[in-house]
């Protein structure tokens, strides 16, 4: 497996665990670099918070 399938994986688990859509954990983790990435992986609350709109489409 791809280091890049790795990280998407984790990207994944990550939104499933926090219950956040996977584009708020893709903006924030997709482009870091290894050693934030593992950072970030091993401690997901980190991550900045999502705030749901209010707004409905």
């Amino acid at each position: 497996m791809k280091e890049i399938d790795r990280r998407l994986d984790r990207m994944i688990e990550i939104a499933e665990e926090l219950d956040v859509p996977l584009d708020h954990v893709v903006k924030h983790m997709g482009r870091c670099d290894q050693s934030t990435f593992e950072a970030l992986s091993d401690n997901p609350s980190l991550l900045p918070r999502y705030i749901k709109s209010r707004v409905k489409p």
